[in-house]
């Protein structure tokens, strides 16, 4: 079972596999503010034709372009502007260039 927590918006384009125990977050759940800024929730926008694999943890914030793969256990926050990557690690980042899924 996945975990949507949606405060703000999450956009999930078409032709997207969200494997297994992921979790998609856009909020803090709280209040912190430093040098007169506060926290605030920010969207999650995935594109067209993504796998997300399991464990996965999408945080506030984040965008994964159409055609990428998010490999398992890989915590992602950001913008990702590389379509058709494979994208992963804790932090993620972009590892591969050029893939495609099927």
């Amino acid at each position: 079972m996945s975990i949507f927590v949606i405060c703000h918006k999450l956009v999930i384009g078409d032709d997207c596999v969200i494997s297994w125990n992921c979790q998609f977050l856009d909020e803090d759940f709280h209040s912190i503010t430093y040098e007169g800024k506060q926290n605030k929730p920010a969207e999650i926008i995935i594109g067209n034709h993504v796998w997300v694999g399991c464990d996965v943890k999408i945080y506030k914030g984040t965008v994964i372009p159409s055609g990428c793969v998010i490999a398992a256990g890989s915590i992602v926050r950001g913008v990702f502007t590389q379509e058709n990557s494979l994208i992963g690690g804790n932090p993620a980042k972009n590892i591969k260039p050029a893939i495609s899924w099927a």
